[in-house]
């Protein structure tokens, strides 16, 4: 790394400053964050003790009341849909996280 005039550093990836640091570190957050998120579905595929886990958050009977009537959801309807909503934030906070630090290396004109 040689410096420039300006106080910024040369490298392999271009000028060095605080905003360049930032991007790359939301970039490489976020394709952890979606590293991690990969594991967890192929660990939910793979073992099917993942999704016991999660029945057990909901009760056997689970009624709803809905326009004067009663609507009643399976307990394996709910253990399966949870996972499937938090993976889901999970890939969108990578999303955000990537998009933010690729946005901050390569501004739009």
């Amino acid at each position: 790394m040689l410096p420039e005039p300006s106080g910024q550093y040369t490298t392999l990836f271009g000028q060095w400053n605080l905003k360049n640091g930032i991007g790359y570190l939301l970039i490489l957050s976020g394709l952890g964050a979606a590293f991690g998120v990969l594991l967890e579905i192929y660990a939910l595929f793979t073992d099917p003790q993942e999704l016991a886990f999660f029945r057990q958050l909901f009760p056997d009977r689970l009624a709803i009341s809905w326009e004067g009537g009663l609507v009643s959801v399976p307990p394996e309807i709910l253990a399966y849909a949870l996972p499937i909503v938090l993976l889901s934030i999970a890939v969108g906070i990578a999303n955000t996280l990537i998009g933010a630090g690729s946005n901050l290396l390569h501004p739009k004109r």
